[in-house]
């Protein structure tokens, strides 16, 4: 097995499946091996072989909706007290102990500029969760070195492969037709903005998948412009399945001024010809960032292996000589590390009134961005489903025929939706006339797309009589109709 060589692992239900990537030069690998299995079912020897002698090498796909990715602008602190702040930040807004989460994170230059704080990119799960993941893993003999969501698999990916992320500033990828169906706005510090996308649902609803997935993608554009610096994103890449991705490509080109680009995955790895299910090829990027690098990752730390019973006893010799020889230097030693302890602690004392009260500017901050960002599900799911009231008034004036005036529309909330209540005249020189024209309107409305009629009229009058007394010849009705919902992108 190739030193170069790496694995990446999923376990979905009863079905296991692994991948093996092996590099062959910079920026470029080969997929050396795919693997389906049951998950109750043993690997075969050779593939158990080499899972087994993979160690760190091996990648574990983490469901998305498990981990949540932020930024926060934080104090700038030491090593080890930025990792408690993090840990304290992350346990107060999710809630529970600072051990009860485990977070990957870096940090930047603050976007804003100010020279007391910096940018912290964030990745964190419950460490309960990370811990079943990682069981599930050893079922299959294997101890994972990495273990990531899609989201931050296919930023680390682009990142790691794709030579176009080093000439952009801002850039949005859209993985589509897999199970983990995401969308995420990234810049050269790291994740901007994530979502999931849906999966599609049948085969006849193709092209109102690929509408739906286009409005994700321009939405996505607009909310990355909200956050702090107001950024335009660059270029649009797409990939999964071949076939939506070449049909959300056309249309983005269609419908948005940013450039959009089906970035196949097959440009940096060799997969022998075949043609990768989405699922797989999210898999391949797990392989190829285990052999690598990756800025991000949740795997709990494992212990360092055992040491053999020769070299423990190698160890406790020298540790023993190395002992005697250092007393002296140790008295010495303690008394300045006192010294020196005690200065740490008094100047800790008095950054630490300075670093709780910006703890407690980047918790509004971020109180404030969740405010926003409910505001924004709010206002999506808003205009996802809409009564389209001036539409409903077209189709109604559309189907009346010439002798049909209406006198009265008002609308009524009830428990099962809104009603429109209608009353009009039909007028004409005959009763039959009238008549007949009321019956067209009556079953044009039945045809509508926005209305739905609620039984017969409930009043029907032929023949009305007039100031005069004479008989008119006219058709009054009065008529209920239920509004139908108007799906997000059929506005009239």
């Amino acid at each position: 097995m190739s030193r170069v060589a790496g694995y990446g692992l999923s376990g979905q239900g009863d079905l296991a499946r692994a991948v093996e990537v092996v590099a062959t030069g910079d920026h470029a690998w080969r997929l050396a091996g795919c693997h389906t299995a049951d998950a109750r079912t043993p690997w075969p020897d050779d593939v158990a072989k080499d899972l087994g002698r993979a160690g760190r090498r091996a990648g574990w796909l983490l469901p998305e909706d498990e981990v949540t990715c932020t930024q926060t602008p934080l104090p700038r602190l030491k090593p080890r007290e930025l990792r408690r702040a993090i840990h304290g930040w992350v346990a107060r807004q999710e809630g529970g102990a600072p051990a009860d989460w485990l977070v990957s994170w870096r940090t930047f230059a603050s976007t804003t500029g100010n020279a007391d704080s910096q940018q912290v990119a964030m990745a964190y799960a419950r460490a309960q969760t990370l811990a079943s993941e990682a069981a599930a893993a050893a079922e299959l003999g294997v101890e994972p070195g990495l273990m990531l969501p899609p989201s931050l698999i296919l930023d680390q990916f682009f990142r790691l492969a794709a030579p176009e992320s080093v000439t952009l500033n801002v850039w949005n990828l859209v993985f589509v037709g897999g199970r983990g169906n995401v969308l995420c706005v990234a810049n050269k510090d790291g994740l901007l903005l994530t979502r999931p996308l849906p999966g599609i649902l049948a085969a006849d609803e193709h092209d109102e998948y690929v509408d739906r997935l286009a409005t994700e993608v321009d939405r996505s554009v607009f909310f990355a412009r909200q956050t702090a610096g107001s950024p335009q994103v660059d270029g649009v890449f797409v990939c999964g399945d071949a076939a939506i991705a070449e049909a959300l490509q056309a249309r983005l080109r269609e419908t948005s001024g940013v450039p959009c680009e089906h970035w196949r995955l097959d440009r940096t790895v060799d997969c022998g010809g075949r043609e990768l299910d989405p699922d797989t090829q999210l898999l391949v990027m797990v392989a190829t960032l285990a052999a690598a690098s990756s800025q991000y990752n949740l795997a709990p730390r494992s212990r360092a292996g055992a040491l053999s019973e020769p070299a423990r006893r190698r160890l406790l010799i020298g540790a023993g000589a190395a002992a005697a020889a250092i007393v002296p230097l140790l008295i010495v030693g303690g008394l300045i590390t006192d010294h020196v302890q005690d200065r740490y602690l008094d100047q800790a004392r008095l950054n630490l009134a300075v670093a709780s009260e910006r703890a407690e500017v980047a918790a509004a901050i971020y109180d404030r961005q969740r405010l926003l960002r409910a505001r924004e599900d709010f206002l999506v799911q808003h205009a996802q489903n809409r009564y389209d009231l001036a539409r409903v008034l077209r189709d109604l004036a559309g189907a009346a025929p010439a002798a049909v005036r209406f006198r009265e529309l008002q609308l009524v909330a009830r428990n099962d939706g809104m009603v429109l209540h209608l009353t009009g005249t039909s007028r004409a020189r005959e009763v039959s006339v009238a008549q007949t024209a009321f019956m067209r309107f009556q079953a044009a409305v039945a045809q509508l797309p926005t209305v739905q009629p609620l039984g017969e009229p409930r009043q029907l009058q032929i023949g009305e009589v007039d100031d005069q007394g004479n008989i008119e010849q006219t058709v009054v009705f009065t008529m209920e109709c239920r509004l139908n919902l108007t799906a997000a992108g059929e506005e009239g």
